[in-house]
């Protein structure tokens, strides 16, 4: 895991100081990153997005609207993208504006 014992003693003693009755809401695919944080009062699994979802968000940020029709063989990169991205919107965002910026430079 990312994060020592000590760092995350620290940051635990940080987020214990809120008010009196405010949450937290914490992400993350590690399941021991979970079991560290001792209480848990609700735990709700997320699935990513759906390839369909993916190749969406990034054609949008790939492209300029309808653009992506001008370039076929930019479209079948994007799709092996979206597939090693494993539905994480972040990573499909980020990526498909790298594209956006590299496409402008070639």
């Amino acid at each position: 895991m990312g994060i020592s014992i000590t760092k995350w003693i620290e940051l635990k003693a940080l987020l214990n100081i809120g008010a009196r009755g405010s949450k937290i809401i914490v992400t993350t695919r590690n399941m021991s990153v979970v079991s560290l944080l001792g209480s848990v009062d609700y735990q709700h699994p997320l699935e990513g997005l759906s390839h369909e979802d993916c190749m969406s968000l990034f054609v949008e940020r790939a492209f300029r609207k309808e653009e992506e029709k001008n370039f076929p063989h930019l479209m079948e990169v994007a799709n092996n993208i979206v597939k090693k991205c494993g539905g994480v919107p972040l990573a499909v965002t980020i990526l498909g504006g790298m594209l956006y910026l590299k496409k402008g430079t070639t």
